[in-house]
């Protein structure tokens, strides 16, 4: 990328990463790197020809997502009190439909060219 002067690259974090949730320090602080380096990366990068971005999804309807989702008994209590779990869980996507925005983001910069 560096030799051509352009490229893109496409990190994948999650809405924890902008906005923390309860009861997940490491996640939301891990997810949260990713977008810090994301940015940090496109500050360094950009005037070299390489573009930087961050996706950030909400709930994926992953089959780990539906087996909480069936075994919590919580859940219910769980989407009272967290407005964005509340806003990501009735809005999940498969994961299928998530490869759009990366594709988007990476074809972007070729059809620029």
């Amino acid at each position: 990328m560096l030799k051509k002067a352009q490229g893109t690259i496409v990190n994948n974090a999650s809405i924890p990463g902008l906005k923390a949730i309860p009861g997940a320090v490491a996640y939301n602080s891990t997810k949260g790197a990713v977008v810090q380096l994301t940015r940090s990366m496109a500050l360094e990068y950009a005037d070299k020809g390489i573009r930087m971005n961050c996706i950030c999804p909400g709930t994926i309807f992953t089959p780990m997502v539906q087996e909480f989702l069936r075994s919590a008994p919580e859940v219910d209590e769980i989407l009272k009190t967290n407005s964005l779990l509340r806003y990501t869980l009735t809005g999940t996507e498969s994961p299928k439909k998530l490869h759009t925005p990366y594709f988007s983001f990476a074809i972007e910069r070729m059809s620029n060219s």
